[in-house]
């Protein structure tokens, strides 16, 4: 089947125009012209537009990676990229191969070196039974191996050129060699043109049984396109319709692939039909053997948006999003939001909308990273109409847009179709389908000006203070600002090296924004939300320590402010009476002193800073030889708030008070006392109006 893409007789002339086009004239969706809206729009259309753009907001760092030759590594890539664990990247071409610019595609492997990026082909087509012209993305298997569809090829049918397959590509046995066949091609379903569908595109996704399910862009019963299923079952796979597009209110031609929700439901958009013939997004839901259809959105070519050819994203709560390649206020497609509603409908909110000309807009399926953050590639859109590449921000309850890089039709690509990639550094990897350095399309990279420093260490009152902020992407040298926010009282930002310097000289946290500027004329820039805690200076706050008696536990536990917490402590001179030690941890001395005596030492605490802050104090404890420890039962009488306890050598008196301040518990030790002696004790309940009670009944002890 040479030159079936160059000469195609009527009806493959009409699958490659509702498919994959490779000249500006070929518009990548169908060209339809309006219908009369019969239908009422049922759901509600709420806009979110930005009708100012400022390009280049965060204008980012663009490179080449790969300039396809149209030789082995083949020519126009027409879909995105796919990452493996490795931070490997699959992806296809169109065109190209062992035939040179008019071969049958390829698939290819792109691995990063130490010295930079090398693509591997991994396979070459033949146009024939193994198919022809990939046009969407491989996808990794459970199984670590590569699945994919061709748009044609498979066969003869389809005006001879094949209607398109299904395959597996495996590694060969032997990794280490590296010729264009390296890897083994398995077609897994060839497609007949007929009820099972013909024109496979979008990607393809497993369930979790192993299951594969696509979508086909013609066949099926209503010739308007299928979503399929295909099942493994002894080494084979069986190909079952979910279900036939009849271009009526459930759509028709379908490009973008499907998904699943948490449920097992499959959601995807088609390119027509619907209730006013602009396209539709629809869900099928599992029922017994069978699927039931529901339509959530049916483009209206309004604000709203038409033909919308890329597929759909979750985001974590359940919302869908996507684009459509015409409509909208500015002509050239928008980027929308589905919402789930209680009453079962979706509501559809647009986010963006874009300028120029209809089919121009985005393609490809929308990328969403950790923040929530929106990225995606137009076709014809961006200031030289050769394609962007575009990020949305959630901001003040709508959407931020930022154009990250303008197509020129030079070195740098044109016209991409596929969507993007991130990798875990924020880096932006995609392909363009056109030019290049040698005209047959590029693999890009974006890497995004970013803060890098996500956190600073915190600081004390009046000790010197110094961290440096860091940011990759853009051009350097970089330029660094406070817009929100200030720094702490006493320190400074140099905006050349960003380091943040000086003398704190008061506690507390600042909150603050930074913003970097890069070299771009006009210049790029990003900024981080960061903070600073200046802790109060180390103190030792306990000032003196009880006195302890032989024979008698012991606790007692000291305490700091400022610095850092947790805190360490320790001994640094003298020592501890004989008995006790100090928990490091908790700063609580303890134990049960065995001698008696006066002793002197010094502690030392540190904070949890790197280094540790440290403060020391002098302490001292003294530990008695005897002492005689007083128990006694609570006063019934009312309003009492405390008690005295009287002390005499003599049996009934005459008694001295031996307590300075009032005793508010049951019992007293009394820690001035001789050995030899025989004491007697008695005490008072004392009430709010500073009247005593009489003496209690008499105690005795003898200290020996």
């Amino acid at each position: 089947m040479p030159g079936f893409h160059r000469s195609p007789d009527t009806q493959t002339q009409k699958l490659w125009k509702e498919g994959y086009s490779m000249s500006r004239s070929r518009r990548l969706i169908l060209g339809l012209s309006g219908r009369p809206a019969t239908v009422a729009l049922a759901l509600a259309i709420a806009l979110g537009l930005t009708i100012v753009v400022t390009r280049s907001l965060e204008a980012q760092t663009f490179d080449v990676l790969h300039s396809f030759t149209g030789g082995g590594d083949g020519a126009s890539p027409g879909a995105g990229l796919t990452m493996d664990k490795g931070g490997n990247f699959y992806g296809t071409t169109k065109n190209g191969g062992a035939n040179g610019p008019n071969g049958y595609g390829t698939v290819f492997k792109f691995t990063h070196t130490h010295s930079g990026w090398a693509l591997n082909p991994l396979y070459g087509f033949s146009g024939g039974d193994d198919g022809a012209s990939p046009g969407a993305r491989v996808i990794i298997g459970a199984d670590g191996t590569l699945y994919g569809t061709t748009s044609y090829g498979g066969g003869s049918g389809c005006g001879g050129n094949g209607c398109g397959t299904v395959f597996n590509l495996q590694p060969p046995v032997d990794a280490s060699t590296n010729v264009l066949t390296d890897w083994t091609e398995t077609v897994l379903y060839q497609f007949t043109g007929g009820s099972d569908g013909a024109l496979p595109v979008g990607d393809l996704i497993f369930d979790q049984s192993g299951n594969i399910y696509g979508v086909t862009a013609g066949g099926g019963s209503s010739q308007e396109g299928t979503v399929y299923e295909l099942t493994p079952s002894n080494g084979n796979w069986t190909e079952s319709v979910v279900w036939s597009f009849t271009g009526g209110n459930d759509g028709g031609k379908p490009a973008g692939g499907v998904i699943f929700d948490g449920a097992g439901n499959l959601y995807g958009t088609t390119q027509v039909g619907g209730s006013h013939g602009y396209g539709s997004v629809f869900q099928f839901v599992p029922a017994g053997s069978s699927w039931s259809q529901n339509t959530l959105y049916s483009f209206q070519n309004g604000s709203d948006g038409a033909s919308p050819t890329a597929g759909l994203i979750f985001d974590p709560s359940g919302d869908l999003y996507g684009t459509t390649a015409s409509g909208g206020p500015g002509g050239g497609g928008t980027v929308f939001e589905l919402t789930p509603q209680r009453n079962g409908t979706w509501a559809l909110t647009v986010l963006y909308a874009f300028g120029g000309e209809a089919g121009g807009g985005p393609q490809a399926d929308l990328t969403m990273d950790a923040a929530g953050n929106l990225y995606g590639t137009t076709y014809e859109d961006g200031a030289y109409k050769y394609g962007s590449v575009f990020e949305l921000v959630p901001s003040n309850g709508g959407w931020r847009y930022s154009d990250l890089h303008d197509f020129t039709f030079g070195s740098d690509g044109a016209e991409p179709v596929g969507n993007v990639v991130l990798d875990a550094n924020g880096n932006l990897y995609g392909t363009a389908l056109a030019a290049g350095g040698l005209g047959y399309g590029t693999v890009f990279e974006i890497t995004p000006l970013l803060i890098t420093t996500t956190s600073l260490p915190s600081g004390t009152v009046n000790s010197p203070y110094s961290a440096t902020l860091s940011a990759t992407g853009g051009l350097p040298p970089y330029t660094w600002s406070i817009i929100k926010g200030s720094l702490p009282a006493g320190l400074t930002l140099n905006p050349s090296s960003g380091v943040i310097s000086g003398t704190p000289t008061t506690a507390g946290t600042s909150n603050f924004t930074v913003q970097v500027s890069d070299s771009e004329s006009p210049p790029a820039t990003a900024s981080a939300p960061l903070s600073i805690t200046i802790q109060s200076s180390l103190l030792i706050t306990t000032s003196s320590l009880p006195p302890g008696t032989v024979n008698i536990p012991y606790n007692a536990t000291l305490s700091a402010t400022g610095g850092l917490p947790p805190y360490t402590w320790s001994v640094i001179s003298g020592s501890l009476p004989n008995g006790l030690t100090l928990n490091a941890s908790s700063g609580v001395i303890s134990g049960t002193p065995t001698t008696a005596g006066t002793f002197n030492f010094t502690v030392q605490v540190s904070d949890s800073e790197s280094p540790p802050a440290t403060a020391s104090a002098p302490l001292s404890i003294t530990v008695n030889s005897h002492s005689v420890f007083l128990s006694w039962d609570a006063s019934t009488s009312q309003d009492v708030i405390g008690y005295n306890a009287y002390r005499s050598t003599v049996s009934g008196g005459p008694y001295t008070e031996i307590n300075s301040t009032l005793i508010t518990t049951t019992n007293y030790t009394d820690q001035k006392v001789q050995s030899g002696y025989t004491y007697y004790y008695v005490t008072t309940a004392v009430d709010s109006q500073g009247l005593e009670s009489v003496y209690s009944n008499q105690a005795a002890a003898t200290v020996p």
